[in-house]
Formats: C-alpha cells, structure tokens, sequence
C-alpha cells in the first residue's frame, strides 16, 4: 500500500534563532525582520543586497540598514553563516556585556518605540533628564537603550546607577556603559543587590579621596585600583593602616612606590610585618616574632567603617517617586 504524508505548508520550514524573539522583537523594524527572514530562508547562499532588495520591496539602501543592524547585534561564531556581498554575518547570540563595548545605532525611531513600549524605560529615561537637567543627547540616549534594551539591565537597576555615576560627577557615556558592564558581570540585577553594590562603591570612592590626599596623589592609576581593592576589601586595613605603610614605603625607598607598599601590607597581613604601638610598621626579624606580635584591631578597620558621602536630595526624590510607582513603600 502506498500514501502520501502532505504537510501543506509545514513542507518547508528554517529555524530562526531563539535571540530574535527573546532579545529583538520589541526593537527591530519591519523591514530589518523581512530582511532577516528573507536571508535566513536562503542561509548558505551568496545573496546581493539587490536580490534580496527585490524579493523583498524594501529599497536597497533600507535593506543595507537592515544588515547592519543585526550585523551589530550578533557575535561572529561557527554557527550558521549568511554572505552579503563581502559582508559576512555570524547568527550567534553575544554576551550582554560585550554589547556595551561597541557604538550602536539606535536610530531615533528606534529609541522611541523603546520607550513607548515600556513605561520602566520611559520613567528612566524622564528622570535621567532631571539629572542631567537637559533634554539627552542622542549618544546618551543611545547608552541607556543599549543598557536596558541589548544588555539586559532592568530599568529600575540602570536609575540606581544613573544616580550614583551623578553622585561621584562621573556622567560621561564611556562611564556609565563601563560601570553598567561590571554591574552585569556581578549579576547585579535587584533593587537589594544595586543597593549593596552602592553602598560598596561610595566607600571605596570615600577610601580613595582620602588616600589621595594622604598619598599627595591625582588620581590612582587605573592599573593600582587593584592593589588598593586588596588593601582595603581582600586585607581588610584602614586608611590609616595603608597610610603608615606609605610612610614605610617612604623611609625605605624615598619615593612612593606601590610595589613595596604591597609588600609592606602583605607582610602585615601575614604577619611577617608588625605594627608597633607608636603607629609603625616594622619588617618581623623572625617567624616566632611574627607569631606572636600583636596587630591593633583599628589597623583591621574595614573601609564601611570610614566616613562616607550620601547621595544627594535628587537621589532619595527619584527613589521615593520610583518606589511609589512600582506600589513599593518609601523608605
């Protein structure tokens, strides 16, 4: 006996990658989804942006924007691989975070249907304004979309951010997509966790105003945050501690070098360095010495216990009117 097993139109179908609907759909245009069918239907063939321009009725030049915007948005891979031209285009998901380190095009209808589609975002995008006291910039728009839209961050968490980058007057675009990348990286991704990771960082930049002026320095060289984090998370020691351990760095090389000053406060730490009652550190002369010297616990005072800034009135307004919003209780 023979029959015919008919699909209809199930008779032919291509897979299209799960990203497009998780991560796009609300953000792609029409045509840029045409154009991404069109070619996925065809993926393993050289197509031209005529042809596909043709098939499609969507005007070449569109269809140009088309595959750049998903060229931006996937990661080259080993998967599935589509030829335009001389433009080859790798359908594989990128890590949040790598989206942040490139110049999206977010057209300005683009950003638009962001907001309107979402009225988290279009809180967020108000009150950056009130921070910024001005109307954004198209750049600074373009970041806040990449950072709640491509990257993933809630709106809610990239607000928190937003107020602190102002709080410290470090609101530059580099900055808040440098500080939204390591926010995501540490799964910063709660209300409570952006809280913390706050409250983390004002005592750091606390830490760190001090010591500059202790050290008689500019700025800490991006290089030696590092050193400084160990000191004063890994060690746990005050900025008093780090200070007299610069003083020993001092008598001992005449200059201020990090280096030594490491080894100054690792030997604290591991106790083959002591801190004397007169506020000096000295090198152990031996392993018994080390054992049994005794290290002040206000050279263990953590860096939560040194004074800190607050955030300004403007912070705590935007966070009552934000939890008022969401149904949440100020606090």
């Amino acid at each position: 006996m023979e029959f015919n097993f008919n699909l209809g139109l199930w008779g032919g179908i291509f897979a299209v990658p799960n990203a497009i609907t998780d991560d796009y759909i609300k953000i792609a245009t029409g045509d840029n989804l045409k154009v991404l069918l069109y070619c996925l239907r065809y993926a393993g063939q050289t197509l031209s942006v005529g042809e596909v321009s043709r098939a499609t009725g969507i005007p070449p030049d569109n269809v140009t924007s088309s595959l750049e915007f998903w060229q931006q948005r996937m990661a080259t891979g080993n998967e599935t691989s589509l030829i335009f031209s001389d433009k080859k285009i790798e359908f594989t998901k990128k890590e949040p975070t790598e989206l942040l380190d490139r110049d999206y095009d977010f057209s300005p209808k683009e950003i638009s249907e962001i907001i309107k589609n979402s009225k988290d975002v279009d809180y967020l995008f108000k009150r950056c304004e009130e921070l910024y006291g001005r109307p954004l910039k198209h750049n600074e728009q373009k970041a806040l979309a990449v950072i709640v839209e491509d990257a993933g961050m809630n709106a809610e968490v990239a607000l928190m951010l937003m107020v602190f980058c102002f709080s410290i007057n470090k609101t530059t675009v580099n900055y808040i997509k440098k500080t939204a990348k390591n926010w995501i990286e540490q799964g910063i991704d709660s209300h409570e966790l952006a809280e913390g990771k706050i409250k983390s960082l004002k005592e750091y930049y606390s830490a760190e105003g001090e010591l500059k002026r202790l050290l008689e320095i500019r700025a800490i060289p991006d290089d030696k945050k590092p050193l400084f984090e160990k000191w004063l998370y890994q060690y746990g020691f005050s900025v008093e501690t780090i200070y007299m351990a610069y003083q020993k760095t001092l008598e001992k090389t005449g200059k201020l070098q990090y280096t030594f000053m490491d080894k100054v406060l690792a030997g604290l730490n591991d106790g083959t360095s002591v801190l004397t009652n007169d506020g000096k550190i000295e090198f152990a002369k031996s392993g018994k010495d080390a054992k049994t010297t005794y290290v002040p616990k206000s050279a263990k005072t953590r860096v939560s216990d040194t004074p800190s800034f607050d955030l300004d009135k403007l912070d705590k307004q935007i966070m009552e009117e934000y939890r008022e919003m969401l149904g949440m209780d100020a606090k």
